[in-house]
């Protein structure tokens, strides 16, 4: 496959000004986003939300946030709370359990978006030194730049060795409906690489983002998951068969 690394000379028109700037209805509609996903933080938690002492800022960034976003590409919207306001009352593993919740059900059943930009929403107790935006300051906190032309290269390269790689080891579980039980530890080490290689500097973060991107494009994360999906349904239907 053709592996492309966008370097556009401004950041996305549907989300930003020419100037780098949050249009208007941009940031309408994700405040409208930011109250609701803190709203289901308090359904869940049971704990009264003071949006304006519990929300430490609201941070954009990712892909659509930079300068080699993608038709295709999400907009990732970390809220940053004070976890420490929640867990005198909630234990650390409820908190986990919600975030998870957040990025999973609420995310996937509103299939929530920007002005047609997909987003992908997160509540976080920090956030990393990556190119990101301040929605509460309305301004960059750092700044993104564009590609050089070695960068390019690299993470183009680097993009189809974890591609091919990823698509390897997915295609072999799928043909053997015996190994399907490894569809879901081998997604949830993919997703877990994702996270930790934004720890990472940018040249070695980017291309298994981009790498995690292109499977799911094209249609292989679904097929690993329908295939952890069928596995845990004939697990559920032997233990109903064979009552011990």
């Amino acid at each position: 496959m053709i592996i492309r690394v966008p370097n556009h000379k401004r950041l996305n028109p549907k989300l930003w000004n020419g100037d780098g700037s949050l249009r208007p209805e941009t940031y309408n509609v994700i405040n409208n986003i930011v109250v609701s996903a803190i709203s289901s933080l308090s359904t869940f938690s049971k704990i009264p939300v003071d949006l304006e002492k519990d929300i430490v800022d609201v941070v954009l960034c990712g892909s659509s946030a930079n300068y080699f976003y993608k038709k295709y590409s999400d907009l990732d919207i970390k809220i940053v709370v004070r976890p420490d306001r929640y867990l005198k009352k909630m234990n650390i593993e409820t908190y986990k359990v919600f975030s998870k919740f957040v990025s999973s059900h609420f995310v996937k059943k509103y299939s929530p978006s920007v002005c047609g930009v997909l987003v992908d929403v997160g509540i976080v107790g920090e956030i990393l030194e990556i190119e990101k935006y301040s929605f509460n300051q309305k301004k960059w906190l750092i700044k993104p730049t564009r590609l050089t032309s070695d960068e390019i290269k690299y993470i183009r390269k680097r993009t189809r060795i974890y591609y091919l790689a990823m698509r390897k080891m997915i295609k072999s579980i799928l043909k053997d409906k015996k190994r399907y039980k490894e569809a879901g530890e081998l997604y949830g080490y993919m997703r877990a690489r994702r996270k930790q290689s934004w720890d990472e500097r940018f040249s070695n973060r980017t291309p298994f983002s981009l790498a995690f991107s292109y499977l799911s494009h094209d249609g292989f994360l679904k097929k690993l998951l329908k295939a952890q999906e069928i596995y845990i349904k004939n697990m559920m239907t032997d233990i109903n068969c064979n009552p011990s």
